[in-house]
């Protein structure tokens, strides 16, 4: 079963700076100039905001395996009759080291 519905295009970023390194030291033309160089701009632009966006994918997985591996701490501490079990998923909010759960 295919748990991904869309089929994202795999993008290789050093090609992409590959490629626009390779286009700097292509001689102008003035036709063309402005529409490249905005391309150019446009496509750097993009890359910058594709490595934010996957570091904070990165982020964010992180803390959801926390919250998945806290979650199953509390699932067999309850089990094992343990007095507090929810102190587990507590320790891995944000809230807990503000002292608003205790």
């Amino acid at each position: 079963m295919d748990n991904n519905p869309k089929a994202y295009p795999s993008l290789n970023v050093e090609e992409i700076s590959t490629h626009l390194t390779a286009l700097t030291g292509i001689p102008p033309c003035p036709q063309c100039d402005p529409a490249v160089t905005a391309v150019v701009c446009d496509v750097a632009a993009l890359l910058s905001t594709l490595a934010v966006l996957c570091d904070e994918l990165a982020r964010i997985r992180l803390e959801n395996a926390n919250l998945r591996a806290a979650m199953s701490a509390a699932l067999g501490a309850a089990a094992d009759g343990e007095d507090n079990p929810l102190n587990y998923p507590r320790w891995e909010l944000p809230e807990h080291d503000r002292g608003w759960l205790v």
